[in-house]
């Protein structure tokens, strides 16, 4: 019996060690491939300010001024801080509001108003964080898939069409709801949007609207009336992913959803605007890169939003030995976000 569970815990050992050996092999054939292009490495990396940690926090919202806006799972709970990063400011708990009506939102912070919008159930909430005053305003789309927040009165989104197999671009009024303006940008083909999934960031020096695509390697600039502006490309080299997507349905309720039916690979992690320039959370090794420095950094590639060209790169270190999941700009300090701690670093 004995010699059968040591048998049995050799050949679990064994698998591990391979599972792992597989993976730590597969993980440095990506880093030490060649993928056709470069970066030019700016020749000082972003100074380390302050850490500090914030328990809970998993998401860094938008926000048009200089205070920072830290949220968690529960979208209700927020906390509102500045470039100090005080823990002890105040925390905003939307306690009226059901949770399971917040179960897909986004957030975004704009004069003073805590905004919080349900992607699945178009409902816009926004809570007034000096009066404690909260009003709920059903949007007049279907559904939404991406925002942007480009005055205290309107915002910019990504939302299906009335066929539901397409999304559009449309401008939003906060206050009452109502479609603005309607821009498609893509060629509809019924894909559900997926293959050109993306997220949306809005420039205030710029007046600028930046769609920048997950899976191919394109941007998009278009002015606050979402008219169009010009279309360019990040450095790397996925020009091509392709998307097939396919409904997903409850035939107990008569509802689904649509959903990417493939694996995709992303062409960044993450992207944020701030002194006309945009800038990208890198996930492609470039040639030119050290895979031990790609391990231990992530990567931040920046372009002028004017034209769309491509200036420079630089590293941001692991934080607990973890990579940026989310960045913001506030003048001349970068905001970053590991689950848990917010870090701020004096730009090069």
């Amino acid at each position: 019996m004995n010699k059968r569970v040591t048998l049995i815990i050799g050949v679990l050992l064994i698998s591990s060690i391979t599972i792992i050996t597989i993976v730590l092999q597969k993980q440095n054939i990506r880093l030490t491939q060649a993928n056709g292009f470069k970066r030019n490495f700016n020749s000082h990396n972003p100074s380390l300010i302050k850490q500090v940690e914030f328990p809970g926090i998993e998401r860094l919202y938008p926000s048009n001024s200089r205070n920072i806006y830290l949220g968690g799972r529960d979208p209700r709970w927020g906390i509102l801080t500045d470039l100090s990063l005080k823990q002890n400011d105040t925390q905003k708990i939307l306690t009226n509001i059901p949770p399971d009506l917040l179960l897909f939102s986004e957030g975004f912070f704009e004069d003073n108003i805590q905004n919080i919008v349900t992607t699945n159930r178009p409902i816009l909430i926004r809570h007034k964080t000096d009066s404690s005053t909260t009003t709920i305003t059903k949007l007049q789309v279907p559904l939404l898939t991406r925002l942007a927040p480009i005055s205290s009165t309107s915002m910019v989104a990504r939302s299906f069409d009335t066929s539901q197999t397409n999304q559009i671009f449309v401008k939003l009024e906060l206050n009452t709801g109502k479609i603005i303006k309607e821009n498609p940008l893509f060629r509809l083909n019924n894909d559900g949007g997926f293959s050109t999934d993306g997220i949306l960031n809005y420039d205030y020096n710029t007046n600028t609207i930046l769609y920048i695509q997950f899976y191919q390697n394109i941007f998009y600039a278009l002015d606050s009336n979402l008219n169009f502006l010009y279309k360019s490309k990040t450095i790397d080299t996925i020009n091509t992913n392709t998307s097939q997507s396919r409904a997903f349905s409850n035939p107990e309720t008569n509802k689904g959803s649509r959903m990417s039916s493939v694996p995709l690979k992303r062409t960044h992690n993450g992207t944020c605007v701030g002194n006309g320039r945009l800038y990208v959370l890198g996930s492609l090794h470039a040639d030119n890169e050290s895979p031990e420095i790609t391990r231990q950094n992530t990567v931040v590639d920046i372009y002028e939003i004017k034209d769309g060209n491509y200036i420079s790169s630089f590293y941001i270190p692991n934080i607990n030995g973890k990579k940026i999941s989310s960045i913001q700009i506030i003048n001349d300090t970068l905001i970053t976000l590991t689950k848990g701690t917010i870090t701020t670093w004096k730009l090069p």
